[in-house]
C-alpha cells in the first residue's frame, strides 16, 4: 500500500513539474480552462492521497485487532479510530471503518482473507455513519460480495464487489 502512495506522490510531483515547465506565455481562454481543469484534477488526487495516508496512519497506530466494535458507537470523533463494521458469515471478509479529525467517518477497509492471509482493500471515498441497520457483508458465490452500510445522509447503500484469487476487490459498475 505504501508503494502505491509513494508512486502516486511521485506522479503528482512529476505532473506539477511538467505543468510548471510547459505553461504558455500567452495563455488564452481555452488554455486557462485546461489549466484550471488540470489544477482541479491534481487537487482531487492530492486529497485522495491524503485520505489513503490517514487510513494507513490509523491502521499502523492501532492495528485491526484493536478496532472498536460497531455496537459501541464512538462518541468522541475528534481522534483517530478504527471501527469493526461487520464480517461475512464465513469470516472470509471483514469491513472496517475509519474515523479521523481530517475526514470524519470516511474510508472503508475490506479484508479479503484467502488461505489465512489478509488482503487489504481500501475504499477511501465512502462516508459512513452509525445507522439503525448494522453494516453487512454478504458473499455472492465464490467471486463476489456485497457490502451494505449507512451513508452520511442516513440512507442505506449497497455496493457489489467482484473478488479475485489475488485478494483484490473491485466495485462492479
Amino acid at each position: 500500500m505504501k508503494k502505491q502512495v509513494y508512486t502516486r506522490i511521485w506522479i503528482l510531483l512529476l505532473s506539477l513539474f511538467i505543468m510548471g515547465c510547459s505553461k504558455p506565455t500567452n495563455a488564452g481562454p481555452i488554455d486557462a480552462l485546461v489549466e484550471n481543469d488540470q489544477t482541479s484534477m491534481l487537487q482531487a488526487e492530492t486529497e485522495q492521497l491524503s485520505r489513503w495516508e490517514v487510513m494507513d496512519r490509523i491502521v499502523e497506530n492501532y492495528g485491526l485487532n484493536n478496532a472498536q466494535g460497531y455496537q459501541n458507537e464512538i462518541e468522541d470523533r475528534s481522534k483517530d479510530t478504527i471501527v469493526l463494521l461487520c464480517q461475512s458469515e464465513s469470516g472470509k471478509y471483514t469491513a472496517y471503518g475509519f474515523i479521523s479529525p481530517e475526514y470524519g467517518q470516511t474510508g472503508i477497509l475490506i479484508d479479503n482473507i484467502i488461505d489465512g492471509e489478509s488482503n487489504w482493500n481500501y475504499f477511501d471515498d465512502y462516508t459512513w455513519t452509525y445507522g439503525d441497520s448494522k453494516p453487512a457483508l454478504s458473499e455472492q458465490g465464490e467471486y463476489g460480495v456485497t457490502f451494505t452500510y449507512t451513508q452520511e445522509n442516513g440512507s442505506e447503500q449497497t455496493v457489489y464487489y467482484d473478488t479475485f484469487d489475488t485478494g483484490t476487490m473491485s466495485v462492479r459498475e
